[in-house]
Parts: structure tokens; C-alpha cells; sequence
């Protein structure tokens, strides 16, 4: 009897729990997740012939795993950038200070700004946007050959929508359960699910801010001992099953 066709081709939803945590989310839209084996590998060559090995004995060293994602969004940002997050809630501000620097930024303490008021500090003059400066989603760029001079103490009133914050590098490496609830193209969408025990992943080595593809940043991680799991025959890694 021939062996049946098991093909496959992949796609489908990844899942993340931080261990020991209340977090649980969806990573969202990820087109890779891939694992890796390296091996120690010891040989004794035959040493009466002189020719060929004896004996050889192979030991897994680590498993990896790469995960290529394209949702850019808080827990993911949380994930790799090693940080922590919080929601800033929309509102306004009334007399923050800043000051002018005449073709450069002056920073608001919040983003997404509007509503913008310009005055001097103490009040007394206030200036026009388009003529003195002009409005970005982070405070004000001064313009040149308006009347606000470099150093000059500014005071600015503005209204601001909520907002997502990641303080990058703010913890140490967490562990995550991640499962792969997936579909196999190659054989009409059957099931295939993977669970990763324990992943610690590494700190990010790339988040493209700028470019005219869309962010596709990478997480890896390697795959730790889940010392829960015990019995014969049970990993302490992961569990690949699937529908036949």
C-alpha cells in the first residue's frame, strides 16, 4: 500500500501567554514561524581500520525558534523590546513650557497634539501657526522669519487622543507559551496545532522605523525545559499534533 501524501504548506494564528502572567493575546498577522535544532555530535573513529567511525552519539543542544511578525502593536512591542507598556488616555494641557529652537522641535509631553495655542512665557503675545510655527503629531517645529527666536520660552495649550506607550528595555528576558493553531494548504485545511512549552525570546535586532516596505520585525527565541512536563514519552518542549 503507498504511503499517503503529507504535504505541507502552512499558515494560520499564533498565540502568546506570558508564564506566570495574566497577559494572553493573538501575535496578530505573522508570515514565518520556524524551529531549529542544533546538535553536539561526538565520534570515535575506527581506529583498527582507519577508516569510517565506530561509534558516534548525537545530543540536541538547543531548539530555536524564529518568528517573523507584521503587527506592530503594543504586547508585540512589549515582547521585543524587553519593556513595559501602559495606555495614555486622551485629554488636554493647558500652559506646558517648551522651548523655541527656530527650524527644530520643541516637544510636547503628549503626541497626536491639536487644538494648538502658542504664546509667549510670561502670556502676553500670541503667535500664529503657519507664520511661527508649524503643528506635528509631537509639539511644534519653529519657523524661520517668524517672531519666535531661538530660546525663547514658549507656553502651548493643546487637546490629545489616546495613546500606546512602550518604554523599551525596561525588564529582562520573560518566558512565553506560544501555541500555532494552524491550517494545512496541502491537504484541504486540515488542522495542525504546535504548542511551544517555554520560549524565552531574545532582545530585538531589527524594527525598521522607516522604509517602503511594511514592517516585518523578527522575534527569536529558544525553546527552555518545562520541568511540569514528565511521563514517558512527554516532551518538555513542545507538541506537534495534526489531523490526518
Amino acid at each position: 500500500m503507498s504511503k499517503k501524501d503529507y504535504s505541507y504548506i502552512g499558515f494560520g494564528r499564533v498565540f502568546a501567554k506570558e508564564v506566570g502572567g495574566s497577559k494572553n493575546w493573538e501575535i496578530g498577522n505573522a508570515s514565518a514561524l520556524n524551529l531549529a535544532a542544533t546538535a553536539d555530535e561526538r565520534a570515535l573513529k575506527n581506529f583498527k581500520t582507519g577508516s569510517g567511525n565506530i561509534n558516534s552519539s548525537t545530543r540536541v543542544d538547543t531548539v530555536t525558534m524564529s518568528m517573523t511578525m507584521h503587527d506592530v502593536e503594543k504586547d508585540n512591542l512589549e515582547m521585543m523590546l524587553y519593556g513595559t507598556q501602559s495606555t495614555v488616555a486622551a485629554g488636554t494641557v493647558t500652559g506646558e513650557s517648551i522651548v523655541g529652537k527656530v527650524g527644530g522641535l520643541s516637544r510636547t509631553a503628549q503626541i497626536n497634539i491639536s487644538s494648538v495655542v502658542v504664546t509667549s512665557d510670561p502670556a502676553g503675545t500670541t503667535y500664529v501657526e503657519g507664520s511661527d510655527y508649524e503643528v506635528t503629531s509631537a509639539g511644534i517645529k519653529v519657523l524661520a522669519g517668524g517672531n519666535i527666536s531661538d530660546d525663547d520660552a514658549l507656553l502651548i495649550d493643546y487637546s490629545y487622543t489616546q495613546a500606546q506607550v512602550v518604554q523599551g528595555l525596561t525588564n529582562s528576558a520573560k518566558e512565553y507559551e506560544l501555541t500555532f493553531v494552524g491550517l494545512n494548504d496541502a491537504q484541504s485545511g486540515k488542522a495542525t496545532v504546535v504548542d511551544l512549552f517555554l520560549v524565552k525570546p531574545s532582545i530585538f535586532s531589527d524594527l525598521a522605523l522607516i522604509g517602503e516596505d511594511y514592517a516585518a520585525p523578527t522575534v527569536n527565541g529558544e525553546l527552555t525545559e518545562d520541568a511540569s512536563k514528565v511521563g514517558a514519552g512527554i516532551s518538555k518542549y513542545f507538541k506537534y499534533a495534526y489531523v490526518e
